[in-house]
């Protein structure tokens, strides 16, 4: 197997981004496949600012199937290409990749005298023609050149989007010279068409569109950019025309302007709809989460692209239409690509001649009008997609290149990069970064854009010089904790779908979120917050932010969050030193009230997902569950919230930020309102509101919580002191509500608390061990009940058969039975006539581990309301036994208690019926168990009493039940 280091470009599908494009997506296919096929894979991962927003100097590392990925700006490439050559070599690869143009030719330089496949996916010449038409100037046709020709000069095999392309690319090579003799008879050039991977088939081909009627609603779908090849004008004639004669037709946009590259296209569609007589069934969702995608596909009944007529589309692809096809989604689109006519000719799609408006308008309409040739060309395309177009079929020659990477026969024919800081290539670079920025946002901010520049490059120049002389100060990566980034859930019914439900209600609830803001909380990650928020599908929401403290930066910011949004947000900011935001009257008037803190990101379901779950439970309360994501963009595992339980949230603050709760049940005083951080305040908010309430979880990740690795150990220690301290007030002041006869103490991890409740006046207990099983295994479990019993009031009965030779003595009674009988009917026997408050029992096979187990259970059982206590069990290994739930230690509610041990009130014991005289422990305890529950009576398990168990191969407790009983 090889070591690959392969340039590419991100994010990454599985990435918490709204920026999912082409690029990415074949840069990934290549890693992933490689490193399926066993080899070890290096990926860097080239991000941009104008992309996406990412920061010139941010670095991270994850690890997911396989793969090694560092992403980091393409500044970084340039102005410390040392750093990125000492990972290199640190890797000690056999091989370079560069998965499309731009970082192909960035890869010639780590090449080296490695061989280099060089992926050229779409013509740079074609490319830069498409976007010198769409602007009006040839500015940067210049620069396509200069990336391109050092790729051609360097690789020593290479890979095109198409067979148009790959026939285009021969003829590039025979123009620099690349057709030498050493070179005859040698594949150069292989076509590699773009591809869906296993993990996006499984996600695309569950999605399941109900049936519909031709005069049902009918969605068309955009997704993606809008690049310099769409015809935006023939997508908006052919699709304004049809809305006329098809009045169910409604049209979907996602994705939009693609900033830094191109945006005059969408623009100018924007415009013309505006203009629109039908402008209300055209709706623009923007760059959405990658994770959305998914639902809008299953909104969807068709997807549509319009081609210009160009060399780029001749000769490149429509990545897009993977997507669609795994999804069932029929296309109407122009007749250009290759992939369009190979769609055309397996029936998935409808083509038109670019600028034909009236046979595109006919396609759109065919679809609309017969549903069954829709559904009937998606599931074509669907089959098409999984049979012929999967990463590892179409790549089969990067597969084959890699078990025995080699050079070009003709040696290297190697360019040089042009050196980056030759004053030519500086000039002209900073006169094409001006003139493109002073267009977008005028010359003060171009220039400042251009200072920032140069005072990068002068501090990546000094940290080199540090880094040689091994002094601290170079790049700093951010990586992630855990092994694998999990994959981001996706919401179940897209927009459109959620709003057509709403829709149908009678009354609607408003939903007032109150968002909690302090001047150290990270502007960004504001942003970010705000922005989740109005991306709701849900629709009947105010949103208020609280400003607890406050710097004129803040209150800039906030400011400008306002303007930005203030035509789909409303949004009002208070003042927490003089309001309480809790009191606003967007809350006072709303149905139910949620609250975040600042990195709180609710997916754009949450609200719409929770309020219908409150509606159709009842309830009162509703929590989802949550995901943490960092700066690396990869979603964490998720970790599933327990079921609704109030003992459980007397001991952990499990509720999180991703709640809602009804106007009634929340009553926040301003005191707490205006110096408690979010995290607290939900505490504090959960114990009070669930108090009587209708509770109710709903199992699914609607919300990610941003927890950022970087930034000071100390100063995050201290916040989670002081929120503990919170927590542990809101905690005594729910149990002095609930008139509790308890003190709170810290559990047994950081966060969490037990609820130390005192014994009951009377405290005598019967405990029943019945003999049964090895002597030794008897004489273990009551060696260990003598040595860690402090209980002052206890009575140990061994029961004993008739014909049981005697016991050897210690402090306990023995209790001989008149005949023999199963387990629970010994057990039974004896506690029927013991006069004890409590009564319990325990297994020989149970050996107690530390003392004060019995007052913990007695405690627990003598609660108003409690049925039955029993311990934690643990295998000798230390593996829990039971109960098998994750909240192994805290206290909570469980459905039944363990055959092994168990303590109860004498009266609970006898209203229940007892155990019976039944062969099988197991079923007579769970029928027990059952009995308490239907009375009304609640099972407690606690951790806080804890007994090993020492199963006997040999015997079974069913099998010494139906023995005893014979």
């Amino acid at each position: 197997m090889s070591r690959v280091v392969v340039f590419g470009l991100g994010p990454m599908r599985w990435e918490q981004s709204t920026r999912l494009f082409a690029l990415p997506l074949r840069t990934w296919h290549f890693a992933a496949t490689l490193a399926r096929d066993r080899h070890e894979v290096l990926l860097f991962s080239m991000r941009t600012a104008a992309f996406e927003g990412w920061p010139p100097e941010k670095v991270t590392k994850v690890e997911r199937d396989g793969v090694t990925i560092y992403s980091l700006s393409e500044h970084l490439l340039h102005e410390r290409p040392d750093w990125v050559q000492a990972r290199i070599a640190e890797f000690g690869p056999d091989c370079i990749v560069g998965v499309n143009k731009d970082p192909a030719a960035v890869a010639v330089n780590f090449a080296g005298e490695l061989p280099f496949w060089a992926d050229i996916n779409g013509d740079p010449m074609a490319e830069a023609q498409a976007k010198a038409e769409a602007v009006g100037t040839d500015i940067w046709t210049g620069e396509f050149h200069r990336r391109f020709t050092t790729a051609l000069m360097r690789g020593d095999v290479f890979s095109t989007c198409s067979t148009p392309q790959r026939h285009a690319l021969i003829g590039q090579l025979s123009m620099t010279g690349r057709l030498t003799g050493p070179n005859a008879g040698y594949e150069m050039v292989h076509a590699v068409p773009n591809s869906i991977d296993d993990e996006e088939l499984r996600l695309l081909s569950t999605l399941d569109r109900p049936p519909r009627r031709p005069s049902d609603p009918f969605v068309l779908l955009w997704s993606g950019g809008y690049n310099t090849w769409c015809d935006p004008d023939l997508l908006y004639e052919a699709v304004d025309r049809a809305m006329t004669e098809a009045p169910q037709l409604r049209f979907v946009s996602t994705g939009g302007a693609i900033g830094g590259h191109y945006t005059e296209g969408y623009d100018r569609f924007r415009e013309r709809v505006a203009r629109s007589g039908h402008k209300e069934r055209y709706h623009f969702a923007g760059w959405v989460q990658t994770a959305e995608l998914p639902a809008y596909y299953g909104d969807a009944h068709a997807a549509v692209l319009t081609d210009r007529f160009g060399y780029e589309g001749l000769l490149g692809a429509r990545t897009r239409m993977l997507d669609w096809l795994a999804a069932g989604l029929p296309i109407v689109t122009t007749r250009l690509s290759e992939i369009s006519v190979d769609l055309e000719s397996v029936g998935a799609a409808l083509c038109s001649e670019c600028e034909n408006i009236d046979a595109m308008t006919q396609n759109i309409l065919r679809l609309v009008r017969q549903p069954a040739l829709a559904v009937e060309m998606g599931a074509r395309g669907r089959r098409h997609a999984s049979e012929r177009l999967r990463a590892a079929r179409q790549l089969d020659a990067l597969r084959e290149w890699a078990a025995a990477p080699r050079r070009a026969p003709d040696g290297e024919r190697r360019v040089e990069m042009p050196r980056h800081d030759d004053a030519s290539n500086e000039v002209k670079s900073l006169a094409r970064m001006l003139a493109a920025r002073t267009k977008e946002v005028g010359v003060r901010g171009s220039l400042g854009d251009v200072g920032r520049f140069a005072a990068r490059r002068a501090k990546h120049r000094v940290q080199r010089v540090l880094d040689k002389a091994g002094l601290p100060g170079g790049v700093e990566v951010i990586e992630l904790t855990t092994p694998q980034a999990a994959p981001a859930e996706a919401p179940r019914l897209g927009a459109l779908q959620w709003r057509e439900r709403l829709s149908r209600l009678d009354d609607v609830p408003a939903v007032a979120v109150v968002l909690l803001v302090d001047a150290h909380d990270n502007p960004d990650v504001l942003d970010w917050t705000v922005e989740q928020v109005a991306r709701q599908y849900y629709d009947a929401w105010d949103l208020v932010i609280g400003v607890q403290s406050s710097t004129p930066a803040l209150h800039a910011r906030l400011d400008a969050i306002q303007a930005r949004l203030a035509d789909r947000a409303p949004m009002e900011v208070v003042d927490c030193a003089t309001n309480n935001p809790f009191e606003h009257h967007a809350v006072n008037r709303a149905d139910f009230v949620a609250l975040l803190g600042v990195g709180d990101l609710l997916r754009p379901d949450a609200l719409a997902e929770m309020v219908t779950h409150a509606r159709d439970r009842g309830a009162d309360v509703v929590y989802a569950d949550e995901q943490d994501v960092d700066e690396t963009n990869a979603p964490r595992p998720v970790d599933r919230k327990p079921d609704w339980s109030p003992e459980l949230l007397l001991s952990r603050p499990f509720l999180g930020g991703c709640a809602i709760y009804r106007r009634a049940g929340v009553d926040i005083a301003h005191e707490r309102a205006r110096a408690w951080p979010a995290a607290p305040l939900s505490y504090h908010l959960a114990l009070s509101a669930t108090e009587g309430a209708t509770t109710s979880h709903l199992d699914r990740v609607l919300c990610q919580r941003y927890r950022p690795l970087r930034g000071g150990s100390a100063g995050r220690i201290e916040a989670e002191r002081r929120v503990g301290e919170l927590c542990a007030l809101a905690l005594n002041d729910a149990i002095w509500r609930r008139r509790l006869d308890a003190t709170v103490e810290p559990g047994r991890t950081a966060g969490t608390f037990r609820v130390r409740h005192r014994l009951p006046p009377a405290t005598d207990v019967t405990l029943v061990i019945p003999a049964v099983g090895p002597a030794e295994r008897l004489a273990r479990c009551l060696r260990a009940i003598e040595a860690r019993t402090e209980h002052d009031a206890v009575e140990l009965v061994v029961a004993v058969d008739p014909d049981a030779p005697p016991l050897p003595r210690g402090d306990w009674l023995v209790a001989r039975l008149p005949r023999r009988m199963s387990i629970g009917a010994q057990i039974d026997a004896v506690l029927r006539e013991r006069k004890s408050t409590f009564v319990a029992w325990v297994l020989p096979e149970a050996e107690v581990v530390r003392a004060g187990w019995l007052d913990e259970l007695v405690r627990q059982a003598g609660r108003d309301g409690a049925g039955a206590a029993a311990p934690k069990l643990l295998e000798p290994s230390g593996r829990l036994a039971w109960p098998r739930r994750t909240a192994r230690e805290h206290v909570h509610e469980v459905s039944q208690l363990p055959f092994q041990c168990a303590l109860m009130s004498r009266e609970r014991y006898l209203e229940a019926g007892g155990l019976g005289a039944g062969v099988d422990l197991k079923a007579a305890v769970d029928a027990l168990a059952d009995r308490l529950d239907e009375a009304g009576y609640t099972l407690l398990y606690t951790p806080y009493a804890s007994l090993y168990l020492h199963p006997d191969p040999q015997v079974t407790p069913a099998r010494e039940s139906r023995q005893r009983s014979a």
